[in-house]
């Protein structure tokens, strides 16, 4: 069981662990969730996935990450399940009766968020899967569209893997909802994913760089600068770039030689 205890230390970032938390409230089949693990390449390898595969939440279904934080240190220490909550300060099976305080039972994975009901992270939305949440504020990518010489946004969670892709652009500073819808009227540019070569042409300069991601409430993206250059932007990171108004906004391919070319034209890809 030490080995679980790797996932609490500070190497790992709050969102390695809150992926890890979620992974393990909401799959219950032993085989999908290795396969999940296996998706976040944990630095641990097979060892620490088998050490993880192993735990159980029974009927707890959407574990919190302050919970996991709590609880995996004392399971570290060769205590059960059970023994553990305890040890952490709540109780283990989860079932309320009038009166009991809150605090002793095991906080619901949503709870540590903004969001106050399940399907509802902040102002991201989610979707209930086996009594938890799949989370969408891990942004797999960015589709461009393009329609009377604007460019438009439209951001592609994790989330939609099993809702289907979204068809809304972003308006700076307005709930989800309330962006612009994409219909046919709009033509298809490309997708952006971490590290594309991008080049923006505005009218004040031409910036050319890997994109990094982008940001929902402006609608603007960031990139790095050719070797990550420490000189440019913050720290090599060009950041708040407004795309929609740009003259030309376009991808380029690589080549195992350093040759840059336009991007091939592709498809508007689902997600496997």
């Amino acid at each position: 069981m030490r080995v679980l205890y790797s996932i609490v230390r500070t190497r790992w970032t709050p969102e390695q662990l809150d992926e890890i938390a979620r992974i393990l409230s909401v799959y219950k089949d032993g085989d999908e969730v290795v396969a999940e693990l296996r998706k976040l390449a944990l630095p641990g390898g097979e060892k620490l996935i088998g050490a993880l595969s192993e735990v159980s939440f029974n009927q707890f279904s959407n574990l919190s990450l302050s919970a996991l934080r709590k609880i995996v240190p004392f399971m570290a220490q060769g205590q059960r399940y059970d023994e553990a909550c305890v040890s952490a300060g709540y109780h283990h099976s989860q079932l309320l009766k009038p009166n009991d305080e809150k605090e002793l039972y095991l906080p619901a994975f949503y709870e540590n968020h903004r969001g106050t009901e399940p399907g509802e992270i902040g102002k991201l939305s989610g979707i209930p899967i086996r009594g938890g949440i799949a989370k969408n504020d891990s942004m797999l990518r960015v589709d461009v569209f393009t329609k009377a010489g604007k460019f438009h946004l439209v951001p592609v969670y994790v989330h939609h893997r099993i809702a289907g892709l979204p068809n809304r652009a972003i308006i700076q500073g307005k709930d989800e909802e309330k962006w612009t819808l994409i219909d046919e009227s709009f033509d298809w540019c490309f997708s952006l994913h971490p590290n594309d070569l991008v080049r923006i042409t505005t009218k004040k300069n031409i910036l050319l760089g890997y994109y990094s991601g982008a940001n929902r409430a402006i609608g603007s993206i960031d990139i790095w600068a050719h070797d990550r250059n420490q000189n440019i932007g913050k720290d090599g990171l060009i950041q708040s770039i407004g795309v929609k108004t740009a003259i030309k906004l376009e991808k380029f391919e690589v080549d195992v030689l350093g040759n840059i070319y336009p991007a091939r034209p592709e498809p508007r890809r689902g997600l496997a």
